[in-house]
C-alpha cells in the first residue's frame, strides 16, 4: 500500500495547484496528486474559453480574482521560466441595458473600492471598443483593461510542471470509497483495488467532488454541468484585440487565433451529467441569430467547430467550496468554482495550503466560501455568474 502526507484527488488546475502551493510552503512534504484519466480528455481544465475577470457582484469575488490576476500577470516568476503563461489582458466588457444599468454601475463602484479598475462606457464608447457591435439598445457598458484570458491548457501544463518540479508525485487512478479512523481518513479505495494512505485528504476532483463527498457522509450541492463553446470564422473578422465581450442576455465572445471568435452561452441543450459531445445545433439555433443582432456582420460567418466542457457547478449559491469538510478532521475540499475555477485557482488554492499547513488563512480570508456554509444558511450569492 502507497503512503504520503496529503493525498489531491484531481489532477486539474485546481489540484496542481493545490499540490504547488503546499510544497512550496512546506518543502519535503510528501504529495500525491490523483487523476483518473492522464490525456485529460474532460477535464474542465482544459476545456474552458480562459477567461480571467475581476468584475464580480461581492467583494470577496474581486478579492480573489484581483489576487489571481497578480499571480499570472507574474505567472514566470511564480511558475518558473517553464510556467511562462501567455494572459492577454485585452479586458472583459459587459453590456447592460437600462434595467441592468444600475447593478453594473453598483458593482463597478464595488470593484473600484477594491482597488480594481473598472470603467463605465456609453453607447458611442462601447461600439468604439468593438467596431461593428450595434448598441442601439444599450445604455452603457463597464469595462476592465486588466481583465482578459488565457490559454487554459497552458496554464495547467504549467502548474503540474511546477508541482512535480517541487516534488508532487503524479499518478493515475480512480479514488471511488474511503476508510476511516474515528473521525478521520485513513486511506482511499480506487477502482483497479489499489490504496493510498495519507494523513490529509483534499477533494478537487471538480463536478465529481460532491460524489466523493457523499462516500464520506457529507454533502456537497456540486454537480457537473455541461456547457459548450463554439468556434466561428467570420466573413468579416473582428480586431484581434477586442474584449471578451459578454451580452446582456449573457451571450459572450472573445477573439481567437486568425480572426476566429470563441462563441458561448448556456443553452436549452445542455443540462446536468450529459455526455462530453459538441451539439453544433444548439449554436445554429439559439445563439447565431442573438450574435448576429448584436454585432450585424456576424451573420456571415462559419462554423468551424466547438467542443463542450463541464462546470463544477454549485447548484445553490455558484460560488467556490473551499475549506475544511464537516465531520471528517483531516479531509478539504476545492470545488464548486461554477466556471471560475482557471480564474480563481491561483488565489484559492494558496489559500487553502495556508489553513492546512497554520490552520487559518494568512492572505485572504476564504472563511464565508466554507462547505458549512450550507448547513448554516450563510450563503454567498454571487449575481455576476455567466
Amino acid at each position: 500500500m502507497r503512503r504520503c502526507d496529503v493525498l489531491v484527488i484531481g489532477g486539474g488546475v485546481v489540484g496542481q495547484a493545490t499540490a504547488f502551493w503546499l510544497l512550496r510552503k512546506a518543502p519535503g512534504l510528501e504529495v500525491v496528486v490523483l487523476e483518473r484519466d492522464p490525456t485529460y480528455r474532460e477535464a474542465s481544465s482544459g476545456l474552458s474559453t480562459g477567461g480571467i475577470r475581476q468584475q464580480f457582484g461581492t467583494r470577496l469575488n474581486i478579492e480573489i480574482a484581483r489576487d489571481a490576476v497578480r499571480f499570472y500577470e507574474r505567472s514566470r516568476e511564480e511558475l518558473g521560466t517553464e510556467g511562462e503563461i501567455a494572459f492577454r489582458q485585452h479586458g472583459y466588457l459587459f453590456l447592460a441595458r437600462s434595467g441592468q444599468w444600475p447593478m453594473l454601475r453598483e458593482r463597478a463602484a464595488l470593484a473600484r473600492a477594491t482597488g480594481v479598475p473598472v470603467e463605465e462606457l456609453s453607447p458611442a464608447e462601447i461600439e468604439q471598443a468593438v467596431p461593428g457591435l450595434d448598441a442601439g439598445d444599450l445604455v452603457g457598458g463597464t469595462f476592465c483593461p486588466t481583465d482578459g484570458y488565457l490559454d487554459p491548457a497552458s496554464v495547467l501544463a504549467a502548474f503540474r510542471r511546477a508541482a512535480k518540479a517541487l516534488g508532487a508525485r503524479q499518478e493515475t487512478g480512480e479514488a471511488t470509497a474511503f476508510e476511516r479512523t474515528g473521525t478521520e481518513l485513513s486511506r482511499a479505495l480506487l477502482a483497479d483495488g489499489g490504496e493510498i494512505a495519507a494523513d490529509r485528504f483534499v477533494l478537487a476532483a471538480g463536478g465529481l467532488s460532491g460524489r466523493l463527498a457523499a462516500e464520506l457522509g457529507a454533502s456537497l450541492p456540486v454537480r457537473r454541468l455541461r456547457r459548450q463553446v463554439h468556434v466561428v470564422m467570420p466573413r468579416l473578422p473582428l480586431p484581434g484585440d477586442i474584449p471578451l465581450t459578454i451580452d446582456p442576455s449573457g451571450l459572450h465572445f472573445r477573439p481567437e487565433a486568425g480572426g476566429r471568435l470563441l462563441v458561448a452561452h448556456t443553452t436549452r441543450r445542455d443540462g446536468y451529467d450529459l455526455p462530453l459531445e459538441w451539439d453544433r445545433e444548439a449554436f445554429l439555433e439559439e445563439l447565431w441569430e442573438p450574435l448576429a443582432r448584436r454585432v450585424p456582420s456576424l451573420a456571415e460567418l462559419r462554423l468551424e467547430h466547438g467542443w463542450a466542457g463541464y462546470y463544477d457547478e454549485n447548484t445553490v449559491d455558484h460560488n467556490a467550496i473551499v475549506g475544511s469538510l464537516p465531520g471528517v478532521g483531516n479531509a478539504y475540499v476545492a470545488t464548486g468554482f461554477s466556471g471560475h475555477g482557471l480564474m480563481q485557482s491561483p488565489s484559492v488554492t494558496r489559500g487553502l495550503a495556508e489553513l492546512m499547513l497554520e490552520g487559518h488563512y494568512e492572505t485572504l480570508d476564504l472563511t464565508p466560501l466554507g462547505p458549512d456554509r450550507f448547513a448554516t444558511g450563510r450563503l454567498i450569492v454571487e449575481p455576476a455568474v455567466i
